[in-house]
């Protein structure tokens, strides 16, 4: 049958839209989606027969989908473990991540090697803004520098820390309580790998557990993306609430960091302290007396967060900031709006021994006889290339590292005739409790008693008059020491005896000595009439070391850390002879009274000396005066009639 012309044209564009489905067919079609990717011709580099690769059935897809590893591991469900992939979330490098995992369940973060090396582009735009546009890499006419950095930019180190804000909470009641178990971080380099699910398998220094909140590892990327998942553990029923927590990835150190303590350096002292408040120092900021003025024009380097043990909440956090943060009774922070915050006072100071800046925090509003636990933090704003020694006022918080220390334990006295002291404009050393009364409050007796010292002073300044402290060094009274030194000596020796350190009346301390037993307590109330007759018979147990505190300020009973015996030698050591100065030695009449001498093996304050901390740390880190070698040939074989 002869077509015509229409139908013909229907016919052949039939045909074509047939041919064109058949085709579309065996291409996307289940059973050849698989080969689509084979090569047609063999690689003489690949060892595979075709042929008879060929002749296998294909796996269907549900059959490819089958395969899993399922690893067993304590605390962590097969709900995590077990997946074959998770999905990667993309972290910017010196940015932190903040995210809430219930309990079993993980978040996996992936810095990209764009992030880590740096993109191309990104390359071209370095070498332009630097001038560097000579060569092409690899080729004659490159700069050394341009070489160098494609030669290093294929590997670094990167820095991975966490910390734990936030954890499930005990429910159970009338039970002692308990703590879930700490998150995990596993970190990988492998693009195969993806993000690590299991520990099985794994370099330990690619993995760890949160230590107290905190973890820290560092990997090397060889040219290659790091992948970092978090895991929350299970937990029991007698828990409730979800994990929090805190991820940040640098090429440059940690962001999240834990200053483990040695034996010859503490970066915070509990100084001293009465019933209801407390003073804690940092160490020295800086040991460059021309850096001073830099330092002291900074804001504080330091945060403090504070528990007490009666109710402790730093459990299982106490290495991370967010977490203190959110639970910790006294927060004193850079802002001055932590919890409690009116409860603390924080500044750079220069006072104390050895006049470099420090930071103190001046607690008040404590429970008497109570028992805390304060954490310092270090905040620092950084560069790229720098460190925790190097502060600067730096470009928004996301570039802020914190450096969380060992924690320190301090506590309250009881009664309320001791009272803490600090700031006094003349006796710039003196930090600790002294003898008081609920009728002066702290800025009031610190006043009292530096008028004290500096009226005393007055007096040996006229004495110093005449010595010829401007002459010749050969003409001096000492090749070693000058006048300033004797200065110096004279009043440290001054403000300790005149302010004597108070000690609670019913401390066990026995190095510390009663006085003023004579007189009532705040309260009104008498020592027990038979102990009161017997002490008042000794005038170091009946009075203040000095009368005029007895007149001045009316202590209640007390007892009385004596200044240590280095105090009175250096005076000694550094004035001349005719000045009439002497010391008594330790088997001399008046010593027992009047000095103290350090003793090892006590967490005690044993002596009183200018910078002693409450604290008790190693023989390198006390406060020692240089002299102290010298003084078996300083002291003299009589006794001083002293304040």
């Amino acid at each position: 049958m002869q077509l015509s012309p229409l139908q013909s044209r229907l016919v052949a564009s039939l045909a074509a839209s047939l041919f064109v489905l058949g085709t579309y067919w065996l291409l996307f079609g289940p059973n050849f989606a698989l080969a689509a990717d084979l090569p047609l011709q063999s690689d003489p580099h690949l060892d595979i027969d075709l042929d008879l690769l060929l002749d296998q059935p294909f796996a269907q897809a549900d059959q490819l989908q089958s395969t899993s590893y399922e690893p067993e591991f304590d605390l962590f469900d097969r709900g995590i473990i077990g997946r074959q992939a998770v999905e990667a979330q993309p972290i910017v490098k010196d940015t932190p991540e903040r995210w809430t995992l219930n309990p079993g369940e993980s978040r996996c973060y992936l810095l990209s090697k764009s992030e880590i090396f740096g993109s191309d582009s990104s390359s071209r735009r370095w070498d332009a803004e630097h001038g560097d546009t000579a060569g092409i890499e690899g080729q004659p006419g490159e700069s050394e520098e341009k070489r160098v950095r494609r030669q290093t930019r294929g590997s670094t180190n990167v820095y991975v820390s966490a910390t734990t804000c936030l954890q499930p909470n005990f429910t159970k009641q009338d039970a002692q309580t308990q703590y879930p178990g700490p998150l995990r971080m596993l970190v990988s380099t492998s693009q195969d790998v993806g993000c690590p699910t299991t520990t099985q398998g794994m370099d330990s220094n690619m993995w760890d557990d949160f230590e107290e909140g905190l973890v820290e590892l560092t990997v090397r990327a060889d040219d290659s993306p790091v992948y970092v998942n978090i895991m929350a553990p299970e937990v029991s029923k007698d828990f409730e609430g979800p994990y929090d927590f805190e991820v940040a990835l640098s090429l440059n150190s940690s962001y999240h960091r834990f200053d483990k303590p040695t034996e010859v350096r503490t970066n915070l002292v509990w100084m001293d302290s009465d019933s209801s408040a407390a003073l804690l120092l940092t160490s020295d900021l800086t040991d460059d007396k021309s850096d001073v003025d830099r330092v002291m024009a900074m804001d504080p380097p330091y945060e403090l967060y504070v528990e007490d043990q009666k109710r402790p909440v730093f459990e299982g956090i106490r290495r991370s900031r967010c977490g203190m943060e959110q639970h910790a009774l006294i927060v004193a922070n850079k802002d001055g709006d932590g919890r409690g915050h009116s409860m603390v006072r924080t500044s750079l100071t220069t006072r104390g021994t050895g006049g470099m800046p420090k930071q103190q925090f001046y607690f008040e509003g404590l429970e008497e006889t109570s028992n805390y636990t304060a954490v310092l933090v270090q905040v620092a704003s950084l560069g790229p290339n720098d460190d925790f020694g190097k502060r600067q006022e730096a470009p928004g918080l996301n570039s802020r590292r914190y450096m969380v220390s060992e924690p320190i334990e301090f506590r309250t006295l009881a009664g309320t005739t001791c009272k803490v002291i600090t700031d006094l404009e003349f006796c710039t050393e003196t930090q600790w409790a002294v003898p008081g009364n609920p009728d002066l409050d702290g800025n009031e007796l610190a006043k009292v008693y530096d008028d004290y010292a500096r009226n005393m002073y007055s007096s040996f300044e006229k004495i110093m008059m005449q010595i010829p402290c401007e002459t010749w060094t050969t003409s001096q009274y000492s090749l070693t020491r000058n006048c300033d030194d004797c200065k110096a000596a004279y009043k440290r020796w001054l403000c300790t005896v005149a302010i004597p350190r108070c000690e609670d009346f019913f401390s066990s301390n026995p190095y510390a000595i009663m006085r003023n037993v004579g007189q009532p307590f705040p309260n009104g109330s008498l020592l027990d009439e038979g102990q009161r007759d017997e002490l008042m018979q000794y005038r170091r147990h009946n009075t203040s070391r000095n009368s005029w505190i007895d007149e001045a300020v009316r202590p209640g009973p007390y007892k009385e850390i004596k200044p240590c015996e280095e105090v009175c030698y250096e005076v000694v050591q550094s004035c001349p002879a005719a000045i009439g100065f002497q010391c008594p030695l330790p088997r001399m009449t008046g010593f027992q009274s009047s000095y103290g001498q350090r003793k090892e093996n006590t967490d005690m304050v044993t002596c009183n000396y200018p910078g002693e901390p409450r604290t008790r740390v190693s023989a390198a880190g006390l406060v020692l005066p240089p002299t102290i070698l010298l003084l078996g040939a300083a002291a003299v074989a009589a006794a001083a009639t002293v304040l």
